[in-house]
């Protein structure tokens, strides 16, 4: 009976092992996370640093080369850099005045092994202005396991590149480019930031117009297109935008554009439009502004422009903006004519003026009576002489400098000293007399 029993556990015992076998575990449970390292770690030229507190309060961390401290730092969170490093040189970190890491520097023999290069630009969309590419070639003899993702020296997404080929890394986000070792990765070379690419950064002028109309002059050297509008707001009750212009900016392109507005609106330049396949308005920035839209002043006068003017001791600069319909200017010194400029609504126009003292100059619309003049006035002296000021041209006074007024000070002084001391041996002579 015992051996039947025996034989019949041993028969049991096979066929669960074969089930096991041929099925596998019921249940696989995952293999535990990685921990996120801290502390100072070895790379082809300089150190990984990694400060990590996982706090939202501000911890001192100090970093030392062969005892010397290079840096020391109040920060938050986790937070990564890296210096450069010397052979046989030891470096430390301290977190709050405690040890968090330390290495002597030792250049591991995959760093002089291994041939990579690496350029780093951006994605050609303004849409993910932040979305890097990394192209890697690899002029090495041998295929390398390289990474580009990851952090705090966890290093994810490893790509083979055979001898002689090329990689694009596309989206990731490490500081390094990384290369898999027997040991454990190994940082290979520190990644530059992202070129500018110019999306996000515009020239932007917005202008109010006359007769309900506002310009927008606006320009980009963006490596793509983006999306602009002109959005409306109106009414004491906050309301949806409305949208008085749409439109794209093209890659490295410069528009100007007119859009019909109401008095009273606030009128916003954005980069923005409307969401794909909706109505609904949305507004990454806002370039320019202009709250509460109303007529120049100068639309009220018949030429509907502005003329400002600045002098120097031999010309007169003249700036023309327009705010009316399209109309030409004649510009004159005296009885010449010096220019004539046709601008349209909102241009400007900078004109410069030779100017003879005591001559005038003028700015019309063609045809009109002058409505801007200026008259320029001698130029101060070069050299002025002692004890003058000069006075800059375009309304200073006549002349080259101040009179001298008054007696000569210096003459007065030295006479009344004479008669002091005059006066004062006669006392003295006197005295002794007496005596």
């Amino acid at each position: 009976m015992t051996g039947w029993i025996r034989r019949s556990l041993v028969v049991l015992g096979s066929l669960v092992a074969f089930s096991a076998a041929v099925t596998g575990p019921a249940h696989a449970e995952p293999a535990p996370p990685a921990t996120l390292q801290h502390g100072v770690f070895i790379g082809c030229g300089f150190v990984d640093v990694v400060m990590r507190t996982s706090s939202p309060d501000t911890h001192l961390f100090e970093f030392f080369d062969n005892g010397k401290r290079v840096w020391s730092k109040s920060l938050m969170g986790d937070n990564q850099t890296h210096e450069p490093a010397k052979e046989g040189h030891t470096y430390r970190l301290n977190h709050e005045g405690n040890l968090d890491g330390q290495v002597v520097y030792h250049r591991p023999a995959a760093c002089d092994t291994t041939h990579l290069t690496a350029t780093v630009s951006a994605e050609p969309t303004c849409a993910q202005s932040q979305q890097r590419r990394v192209h890697v070639r690899n002029d090495g003899a041998t295929a390398v396991q390289v990474s580009t993702s990851g952090i705090w020296q966890q290093f994810t997404d490893f790509v083979e590149i055979a001898a002689g080929a090329e990689h694009d890394f596309v989206g990731t986000w490490s500081d390094y480019l990384v290369i898999g070792t027997p040991d454990a990765p190994l940082p290979y070379a520190v990644l530059p930031p992202i070129p500018p690419t110019g999306c996000g950064v515009f020239t932007s002028r917005l202008t109010a117009l006359c007769g309900n109309q506002v310009r927008w002059d606006v320009g980009s050297e963006a490596i793509a297109d983006q999306s602009l509008a002109i959005f409306r707001e109106f009414g004491p009750i906050p309301q949806t935008p409305t949208p008085a212009w749409l439109g794209t900016l093209p890659a490295n392109g410069k528009l100007t554009v007119y859009a019909p507005v109401v008095k009273g609106d606030t009128v916003l330049a954005t980069e923005g439009g409307l969401r794909d396949g909706t109505q609904d308005p949305y507004v990454a920035q806002v370039l320019s502004q202009i709250e509460g839209y109303d007529e120049p002043a100068v639309c009220a006068r018949p030429e509907q422009a502005a003329v400002t003017y600045k002098a120097t001791c031999t010309t007169i600069t003249a700036t023309i903006t327009n705010y009316g319909a399209e109309r030409e200017f004649t510009v004159t010194a005296g009885d010449e004519t010096v220019n004539t400029v046709t601008l349209t609504r909102g241009d400007v126009a900078t004109v410069e003026i030779p100017l003879a003292a005591g001559a005038t100059a003028a700015v019309a619309v063609s045809g009109q009576d002058a409505f801007a003049s200026y008259q320029q006035h001698t130029c101060p002296s070069a050299t002025p002489s002692a004890g003058s000021t000069g006075n800059g041209g375009g309304g200073g006074s006549d002349g080259g400098g101040l009179p001298i007024t008054g007696a000569p000070v210096a003459w007065f002084a030295l006479g009344g000293a004479t008669l002091l001391l005059a006066g004062a041996a006669l006392m003295l002579a006197a005295r002794r007399r007496r005596l």
